[in-house]
């Protein structure tokens, strides 16, 4: 009986999808490309990869575009940035891109850039929500 669990769970196919899950993709420190911020850009194979980070793509991991797409977007802070998160909100698509930046009027301005692989779907999409606060006990200058 315990060998039939275990081929049952063997031949399962929800092995091959709990393999490829959302995962960040990393990127060079201060990456900025020809996108509009606050956008996100959803990339579904090598030839959009190569288009999208130019000179950029030989420096980056390779994406196994048969198992993920990718998703890039970045944007600026209006000030500088005490604490940057991201995340995907959703397990399946459409997907939100979330960022949520905390602002420090002591600080110089910052661009920022940030990358997920989704696991492979012709009906992924992507929208993106952006969140500024100003850190706790900051004041502008004056």
């Amino acid at each position: 009986m315990l060998a039939m669990v275990c081929l049952f769970t063997a031949c399962s196919d929800d092995d091959d999808n709990d393999s490829v899950r959302i995962v960040q993709y990393p990127l060079p420190e201060r990456m900025q490309l020809d996108v509009a911020d606050n956008e996100p850009v959803l990339v579904k194979n090598e030839t959009e990869f190569n288009d999208l980070f130019g000179s950029y793509a030989s420096q980056l991991p390779k994406v196994d575009f048969n198992q993920y797409d990718l998703v890039y977007g970045q944007g600026g802070s209006s000030h500088g940035v005490v604490n940057f998160e991201s995340w995907i909100n959703e397990t399946t698509p459409p997907y939100r891109l979330v960022i949520h930046i905390q602002q420090d009027y002591t600080l110089p301005y910052v661009r920022w850039a940030v990358a997920y692989l989704l696991p492979k779907n012709d009906k992924n999409q992507v929208t993106m929500a952006v969140s500024v606060e100003m850190a706790e006990e900051t004041t502008p200058n004056e």
